[in-house]
């Protein structure tokens, strides 16, 4: 909690502060000292973001609500289908932008679910492979 603040019921954020701000600039020094190293994957990711949102915009808003809950009743069943189904055409009749900005958005978890997939696949087979790799990297998951 921040000393010099004393906590408001009905705004309890202006109060509270975890102190992860040095941290935070402690990182964000890291990376502009490290740009040259930074810049390359920032760029496979930004490609691979806009390639996907490319794809996700090509594809017609009721198509893809359609296809969205299909997988999603095939995922959890009829009923998150409906549900999913409603919000989405909630969605795209409150803002005119909000359906853009959401398969963005989707782009952005797709693409970060394929970069978890490419590192953690392998990072788990070598673990899975090589005792030496796996009691190197067990201080790291205890």
């Amino acid at each position: 909690m921040g000393g010099d603040q004393t906590f408001n019921i009905l705004d309890p954020f202006s109060s509270v502060d975890f102190g992860i701000a040095d941290s935070a600039d402690g990182i964000k020094q890291w990376t502009i000292s490290n740009r040259e190293v930074i810049q390359p994957i920032k760029t496979v990711f930004n490609d691979l973001i806009v390639a996907i949102d490319t794809g996700l915009h090509a594809v017609p808003p009721l198509v893809m609500l359609a296809l969205i809950a299909l997988i999603a009743w095939q995922a959890a069943g009829a009923r998150t289908a409906v549900l999913v189904g409603v919000c989405l055409v909630a969605l795209g009749l409150l803002d005119p932008n909000a359906w853009g900005l959401a398969m963005t958005t989707l782009a952005i978890v797709i693409a970060s679910v394929i970069a978890c997939f490419v590192i953690g696949l392998p990072l788990g087979i070598l673990a899975a492979k090589s005792d030496m790799f796996e009691k190197s990297c067990a201080p790291c998951w205890t």
